[in-house]
């Protein structure tokens, strides 16, 4: 699995990257899912075209993204697996990186392998904050109490809630360590992921496709054919979703006047839930009302292609046309 990739030896400050792996190619089937709490990377993830592909840097001899589409598939995954341990260890909460299911956890495609060496820099030995100590035991919060409490050594420990607050001011704070962090690989690896946002073709969109994962991968094909056809769309994707990226996903829709959400999942009772963390971001921010309109897709692996979204697309320009309003979820997809 992805997390014997770059599993990070405490006892002996080694980053186990390489392993016994001898070539890129094996390299392939160990890409699977890892994930741990509470930070959450999303993957926006391309379709498989030979544009999309790693293609080489004349100036700095590492791999670079074709500048239409900029994100590189299973690159992506494995990059930011990369990425998780610096953002980790720099605000010490775990962090968790996604992708979907099936569609690109049971798929193999090449990735360009970091040296080891290179992962090391870019990963120096863990020093930790808090070491166990065999001759000093203690127990660590068996039981956290509602109320502070001072502990063996007088100083009062947080209660429950203090925890929990505390835990949200972190990740309050996680966004700019996060762009950080992303500028700083980009500096040794060539590729950036420094914004929290994915955007193609956004800058001038009065509809914008809103999406995770391998959906913006193929909003992001869907967008070229109708913009063929006139239509001014673009497509927002989500690099991290925990912390939201509220502040941005509001200024990059200010100027847009449909924000169509396609995703796979849903609240049940009410609507998907990244549709409804996108309205929330634009009540706290900009006070900008777009037309928010929730698609949901490709629930247990189905399958989903541009043609899908430009057909969706082109059905609800149509009946906004005619008066029709969509007060809930669509669902998309022959034969739901």
């Amino acid at each position: 699995v992805c997390s014997e990739m770059c599993i990070r030896d405490r006892s002996t400050d080694v980053n186990h990257f390489s392993g016994s792996l001898k070539n890129r190619s094996e390299w392939l089937p160990f890409l699977d899912n890892f994930q741990t709490l509470p930070i959450r990377f999303t993957n926006e993830l391309n379709s498989l075209k030979e544009k999309d592909s790693v293609l080489p840097n004349p100036e700095n001899k590492r791999p670079r993204k074709n500048p239409v589409r900029q994100a590189l598939l299973y690159q992506e995954i494995l990059d930011k697996l990369i990425m998780a341990f610096k953002l980790a260890e720099r605000v010490l909460v775990p962090t968790m990186v996604c992708f979907d299911g099936f569609r690109l956890s049971h798929t193999v495609m090449p990735v360009e392998v970091p040296d080891q060496k290179e992962v090391d820099e870019f990963l120096p030995p863990f020093e930790p904050v808090y070491e166990i100590d065999p001759d000093n035991p203690i127990n660590i919060n068996p039981v956290v109490m509602t109320d502070p409490l001072p502990g063996p050594d007088g100083e009062l420990c947080p209660s429950y809630m203090g925890f929990r607050r505390r835990l949200q001011k972190t990740l309050e704070n996680v966004l700019p360590v996060y762009r950080e962090v992303g500028t700083e690989f980009a500096e040794k690896f060539g590729r950036d992921y420094s914004d929290p946002l994915y955007r193609y073709r956004a800058d001038d969109a009065e509809i914008l496709f809103v999406a995770q994962g391998s959906v913006a991968s193929e909003a992001t094909a869907a967008t070229d054919i109708l913009r063929d056809k006139g239509i001014k769309i673009g497509v927002l994707g989500l690099n991290i979703f925990r912390p939201f990226p509220a502040e941005d996903l509001s200024n990059a829709t200010k100027n847009a006047r449909v924000l169509a959400v396609f995703e796979k999942g849903i609240s049940y009772g009410y609507e998907g839930v990244l549709c409804s963390e996108l309205k929330a971001a634009l009540f706290s921010h900009n006070g900008h009302r777009p037309q928010v309109l929730n698609f949901i897709v490709g629930l247990g692996g189905k399958d989903l292609n541009p043609g899908d979204l430009v057909g969706a697309i082109e059905d609800v320009l149509a009946k906004m046309k005619e008066g029709h309003e969509m007060k809930t979820p669509q669902w998309l997809g022959s034969g739901v």
